[in-house]
């Protein structure tokens, strides 16, 4: 049966209704009233391709789950859509999950809406969707599905091997971009991203970072992480990392972690090179 309603069109909607504009408080009221009714039979709702004042609206309307933070996955915008670590931001703040559209989990998808379809990362596709908290949507066309790396992104029964909170751009990459120079604009299509998310497992939180497009080495130092000060207990200048605490990070190929690597993330930091493997540059 029906589990979740995805309210899609919310801007175009917004704006090709004249009595929405013209009345301050009838999309609020559109909104509680869809919500209302959700409640009502025990469904979830999805919002796709909001204004952020939808998605602020969510926080009255428990229904609301998750939000769409990619545009929609096709050929037109396979090479940027998956670029969702800033748009998570705001997704994740407000309690929602941001979601990925569809993924192929193989290069070749013959035939179909798309036509001949060609995806050239499957593996980074799927790890951003898994990445993001939200719902995994493998998009393939019958036949066509790599059902080893699915496996990978989920245990037997089906369970996400998703992590606590959505991976979301870190602080000084929007810096870095704000204030770093760079001679020229930066396009979305081409831009480095390097994204954190955490996993909490008992006790233990295990931090993720996922780097990808990088146009230059780049260095994730402790307090990018942790977002802590240059000085205190984390920089005692006698730690050498052994400790009761540690903070790793691994670097696995084709998004296998029977290959991983362990990585100690000490106070120096951990340098992002040009890894190679289907990713392009993963951590």
């Amino acid at each position: 049966g029906l589990s979740t309603y995805e309210q899609d069109w919310l801007w175009p909607q917004f704006l090709g209704t004249t009595e929405l504009l013209e009345d301050a408080n009838l999309g609020s009221a559109w909104l509680l009233q869809m919500g209302a009714a959700a409640s009502a039979h025990g469904l979830g709702i999805q919002y796709c391709m909001p204004f952020p004042r939808h998605l602020m609206q969510s926080v009255e309307i428990s229904a609301v789950t998750q939000a769409r933070a990619s545009n929609d996955y096709g050929p037109r915008d396979r090479k940027w859509q998956w670029r969702i670590g800033r748009s998570s931001i705001l997704v994740d703040a407000l309690g929602l999950a941001p979601s990925k559209d569809g993924v192929y989990t193989t290069a070749v998808q013959p035939g179909g809406s798309q036509g001949h379809f060609v995806e050239l990362r499957p593996e980074l596709e799927l790890i951003v969707a898994v990445l993001s908290t939200g719902p995994v949507q493998i998009a393939d066309g019958v036949g066509f599905s790599d059902a080893g790396l699915i496996s990978r992104a989920c245990s037997e029964d089906g369970l996400i091997l998703g992590p606590s909170r959505a991976a979301t751009a870190m602080d000084f990459t929007l810096i870095g971009e704000a204030f770093g120079g760079g001679g020229g604009e930066i396009r979305a299509s081409s831009r480095p991203e390097v994204w954190a998310a955490h996993s909490e497992v008992g006790a233990e939180v295990w931090i993720h970072v996922l780097a990808a497009d990088l146009q230059q080495p780049t260095v994730v130092e402790l307090r990018d992480l942790l977002n802590v000060p240059n000085d205190g207990p984390f920089w005692d200048s006698d730690w050498e990392g052994e400790e009761d605490f540690a903070y790793v990070a691994y670097r696995a190929a084709a998004f296998d972690p029977a290959g991983a690597t362990i990585v100690e993330l000490g106070r120096d930091g951990l340098e992002l090179d040009d890894a190679s493997g289907p990713l392009g540059h993963e951590l």
